[in-house]
């Protein structure tokens, strides 16, 4: 399953998140390497850095663009990120219990229901649905 497709033809690589709130990864659009992503947990925004030969005006503009139009305008890019290591934790899990992306996503959307504070993580369960809406097609 292509599940790219149905994000944008963005996904993450490589991701690392500690309980410290450190993070890291590698943004790719339609397989190709575009961004990097950090934090070092020690409270402020995530930073975005382009590869060589793509720069990083334009790819983290097109990202950001893209983030907006799903995760509203609280730091959309930095929603897409989770979002995007999401899928790919669901996807693994799917895989590995013999179980339908579709319902592992729907445990994590039940679960953004009912924890989520102040509406924090409405957009992160929208754009799930929207995935298992798109897959289940």
């Amino acid at each position: 399953m292509n599940i790219s497709k149905h994000t944008g033809g963005y996904e993450i690589k490589n991701f690392r998140a500690l309980k410290t709130g450190a993070l890291e990864g590698t943004i790719y659009l339609n397989g190709k390497r575009i961004l990097t992503v950090e934090n070092s947990g020690r409270g402020g925004c995530n930073i975005y850095h382009g590869f060589e030969g793509t720069g990083q005006a334009q790819p983290l503009a097109d990202f950001r663009a893209y983030a907006a139009e799903h995760f509203g305008d609280f730091e959309p890019e930095d929603h897409l990120v989770f979002a995007l290591a999401d899928v790919k934790r669901i996807t693994a899990f799917a895989k590995k219990h013999g179980r339908s992306f579709a319902d592992t996503a729907g445990d994590l959307i039940a679960e953004f229901d009912t924890c989520g504070e102040d509406g924090y993580y409405e957009h992160d369960a929208k754009f799930l649905r929207h995935l298992v809406a798109a897959v289940s097609e």
